[in-house]
């Protein structure tokens, strides 16, 4: 039998996982505009290279604004 809000429970939880997961990285402290190409400075041999922990995520410039988003 199902509990009565049950569902609530699980759309509040839901939610609040989505928002942890779109904000879970460093905030990007400068402007994306103009700087599209991430991995042109943040690649394993670029000028601020990603972490360790990155390299086996198969990273493309598509993937990165989805743990980190600007600062302002």
């Amino acid at each position: 039998m199902k509990k009565k809000g049950s569902g609530l429970y699980f759309l509040a939880f839901a939610l609040a996982f989505s928002v942890t997961l779109s904000a879970c990285g460093p905030k990007i402290p400068h402007a994306i505009a103009g700087s599209e190409d991430c991995l042109s400075c943040h690649s394993s041999s670029g000028v601020k290279p990603y972490p360790a922990s990155h390299a086996k995520q198969g990273l493309d410039n598509t993937k990165c604004q989805k743990c980190h988003q600007t600062a302002s």
